[in-house]
């Protein structure tokens, strides 16, 4: 019964995001990007550990060309003097 009803929420949220009722809920302002090589340490350690515990292969975490230091750099853009993704949250939710 627990599914039925949660499949049932699903879909009335995707008909209302269809019907652009849907409101931007409020984020957090800000969220501190991390340097290009930071995020690349950090990915690595993931990676040790995923490899480790055999729940990734060797493929996980290979970046193509300069593909991280772009999507940071877009992440941090601005449009008329204000951040293009100003919350924690849309920032995560184009990160991934």
């Amino acid at each position: 019964m627990v599914d039925v009803i949660a499949r049932h929420a699903d879909l009335l949220l995707l008909q209302r995001y269809d019907e652009g009722l849907l409101s931007e809920p409020k984020g957090a302002a800000g969220g501190v990007l991390p340097k290009v090589s930071d995020a690349r340490a950090a990915i690595s350690e993931l990676k040790r550990d995923l490899v480790a515990r055999g729940q990734a292969t060797d493929l996980f975490g290979r970046e193509r060309e300069h593909a991280l230091a772009s999507l940071l750099g877009s992440l941090d853009q601005s449009v008329l003097g204000k951040p293009a993704y100003a919350t924690i949250e849309t920032k995560a939710a184009h990160l991934l």
